[in-house]
């Protein structure tokens, strides 16, 4: 295993390079350093999972959109999914604050 003299990488490597990038998408994997004779497939391979991504999505949003009774309407099925998650966010938040309050004084709160 290894890089080759022509900067190629073996299966195995460019396999745990696809692998990392699916566990946190964050960059663009086909600018990797180390890989750049590796470009266009990796260029592919993201590609190809990103309009995967998009269908799942778009076929969630669907779903989503005919469970509230407005079959087609994903821009709002979308915006009712952030709210949806906004709220689970901020109750988790008061729960936090609740289970350790915090007041002006020493931590005690006011009555």
């Amino acid at each position: 295993m290894g890089t080759s003299c022509t900067g190629r990488k073996s299966p195995e490597e460019i396999q745990r390079l696809k692998l990392d990038w699916l566990n946190d998408p964050c960059w663009d994997i086909e600018t990797t350093e180390g890989f750049e004779a590796h470009r266009d497939e990796l260029l592919a391979f993201r590609n190809e999972r990103e309009r995967q991504w998009e269908e799942q999505r778009k076929a969630r949003l669907e779903a989503k959109a005919a469970e509230l009774g407005i079959p087609g309407n994903t821009r709002l099925a979308a915006h009712i999914e952030r709210l949806e998650s906004r709220l689970i966010r901020l109750e988790e938040a008061l729960e936090r604050t609740e289970m350790n309050p915090v007041g002006p004084i020493g931590g005690a709160r006011p009555r």
